[in-house]
């Protein structure tokens, strides 16, 4: 009994001392207890993140969303050989329209907010080199051409400051999203960003729960921790599984006896 009770204390120590050193399994394991089956990618730069889902054995689909155009070009190269893998040039916000980024000389920083001068003095690289011209959609304007009436949808945001504006315009897509990664920053680094608290508390109003943080950016002078990501789903049900969309309630038989026949069952989906 004793050898029985250290063996199962070695292999689930094994298994958190695994999940803590990687956080591309402690992510794939969210992904796979959550049933995820659609990621939206949102802020791909070149698919960075989507390579990452891939290496860690994500095998759903991918739909990334990249409105700078020499990003996209590098992006869209990248996901060709990928069928379940889709590149779309376009920026997500509060509307539809037109809208003008900030390019960064590393474009993963670019965005439609001004940088500041916290963050360039991190890293002055990061500075703006130019301005273009973007496509910008709510996600409520495109969510149907995407997503499929089973799928269970993780919304990655990563678009430097820009993710109350993403989230305003998807006020009737939230409904749909089981999880959301969204980048949290501990000091401001755009002016007019949401600090990591108040941003937590808007998702968690929506019902998202904080699941994991992995690391982001920091101060490599000084260690200082500059942002982080942040992984929040909708509670499992009690049974421990998402709960199923589209499934009516079982009807009740008339009083005094049982109906005359079975209910038809809602499709699994």
């Amino acid at each position: 009994m004793k050898r029985s009770r250290s063996e199962e204390i070695r292999r689930i120590g094994a298994r958190i001392d695994h999940y803590k050193a990687n956080a591309l399994a402690r992510r794939r394991k969210l992904l796979q207890t959550h049933r995820i089956s659609l990621v939206l990618d949102v802020g791909a730069n070149t698919g960075q993140y989507a390579r990452g889902l891939r290496r860690s054995g994500y095998r759903g689909r991918i739909v990334s969303f990249e409105p700078v155009r020499s990003a996209f070009l590098r992006l869209q190269r990248a996901a060709a050989g990928d069928p379940r893998w889709e590149a779309v040039n376009l920026a997500l916000g509060r509307r539809d329209g037109r809208a003008t980024i900030h390019v960064s000389g590393d474009s993963r920083a670019s965005s439609m907010l001004q940088m500041l001068p916290s963050h360039l003095d991190v890293a002055g690289y990061f500075g703006t080199v130019g301005q273009e011209q973007v496509q910008m959609r709510r996600l409520d304007s495109v969510l149907g051409r995407h997503v499929r009436p089973s799928d269970r949808v993780l919304l990655k945001l990563d678009v430097q400051g820009l993710e109350p504006q993403v989230l305003a315009g998807a006020r009737a897509s939230l409904a749909r999203i089981a999880g959301i990664q969204v980048e949290l920053s501990l000091t401001p680094l755009y002016r007019g960003e949401l600090g990591i608290v108040p941003m937590l508390s808007r998702l968690q109003r929506q019902g998202f729960q904080l699941m994991s943080l992995e690391y982001g950016f920091c101060d490599p002078r000084t260690g200082r921790m500059l942002q982080v990501d942040g992984l929040l789903f909708r509670p499992l049900t009690r049974a421990g599984r998402a709960p199923r969309r589209g499934r009516p309630p079982a009807p009740r038989p008339p009083a005094g006896g049982r109906t005359s026949a079975p209910s038809p069952r809602a499709p699994r989906r």
